[in-house]
């Protein structure tokens, strides 16, 4: 299913090295259309999106390549029209510039990327999704639009490929 809403890039396009649509084991089911952005720790994470924050975790300071880092990941989740949440996950600890509850607008800073959870090495972890948890902090994913390149994700096997970006065949990055 394809998302309704349009999304910008959750980071400027001139810290993202590559974007991977299919190179994570754990991109598949729920998280089948998740995209992961490969860029270094630190990077301003921006709400592709407007609406309002619904959930947050920033207390996590560990990752790596184990399965029992999988609760690891910091996460922001933010609700948006159309029945629609975006996730943004891997986040560097404490660095949530919002609170639960925050009305934030397309482009504002939402934290900074990092290397928590379930990660062989820095990215952020985007997703859209619909029919959320209970607590909202995921669900099942979908086809994500992104304005500023008119591209639509079909699938976890393909890759974005634009000029600033090198191709990649394969990644070493996780979900």
């Amino acid at each position: 299913m394809r998302c309704k809403n349009e999304y910008i890039l959750p980071a400027d396009s001139r810290f993202i090295d590559d974007v991977l649509t299919w190179a994570s084991p754990v991109h598949q089911g729920a998280l089948e259309y998740a995209v992961d952005f490969v860029m270094n720790e630190g990077t301003p994470i921006l709400a592709a999106c407007e609406g309002i924050v619904a959930y947050v975790k920033q207390d996590s300071s560990v990752g790596g390549r184990d399965s029992s880092y999988w609760d690891q990941g910091n996460r922001i989740v933010i609700r948006h029209a159309n029945c629609e949440y975006s996730a943004y996950e891997h986040l560097t600890y404490n660095s949530a510039k919002v609170m639960l509850g925050d009305r934030v607008e397309r482009g504002r800073q939402i934290a900074l990327s990092g290397n928590t959870g379930l990660t062989t090495g820095p990215h952020l972890h985007f997703e859209v999704f619909h029919r959320p948890s209970s607590d909202d902090s995921e669900g099942e994913t979908l086809k994500v639009k992104f304005k500023e390149l008119n591209y639509l994700c079909v699938n976890i096997r393909q890759i974005m490929l634009l000029p600033e970006f090198k191709m990649v065949k394969g990644g070493p990055f996780g979900s």
